[in-house]
């Protein structure tokens, strides 16, 4: 993982609002992984074995139906970055088998210029839970300012 789950838990709990002039490149990120291996690293694994799967509560089985096992699980992943905002998407694919009031003045705005490269996280804000990460190795010099900062 790019970053774990309680640094960035620590990174949100630490956040405070705060004017920034942001510079980011226009990107798009595509990503498809077979996904197999890292849920039976987590423990995943009686899905995929013919004789343990057990899906019956999920499906409306005939009698003479066979058991259902998972064989491949996919994970596609799409994050798109331009002057309009941020886009992003994912889906999974299985392949499976039968069987007070106070005023403070504001302090300057910071800058945050990606033309390095740099990490960057979608998180649902009413939750904290983290949707999509990834990094930008070589931004293009094309950068985007954020609609909200005029040149």
């Amino acid at each position: 993982t790019l970053v774990q789950s309680e640094t960035l838990s620590e990174l949100q709990r630490r956040a405070r609002p705060h004017q920034v002039d942001v510079l980011l490149p226009k990107f798009a990120i595509r990503s498809h992984a077979n996904a197999k291996e890292a849920l039976i690293t987590m423990g995943v694994t009686a899905a995929f074995d013919q004789q343990k799967a057990d899906f019956d509560q999920m499906i409306i089985k005939q009698q003479e139906a066979f058991r259902i096992y998972l064989s491949s699980v996919y994970q596609d992943a799409w994050v798109e970055v331009d002057e309009n905002g941020s886009e992003a998407a994912a889906a999974t694919s299985t392949i499976h088998h039968s069987v007070g009031c106070a005023t403070v003045m504001p302090p300057p705005p910071a800058t945050f210029h990606a033309d390095h490269p740099f990490l960057f996280f979608i998180v649902h804000r009413e939750s904290g839970s983290l949707l999509f990460a990834g990094w930008v190795e070589n931004p293009s010099t094309k950068a985007l300012r954020s609609p909200a900062m005029k040149p």
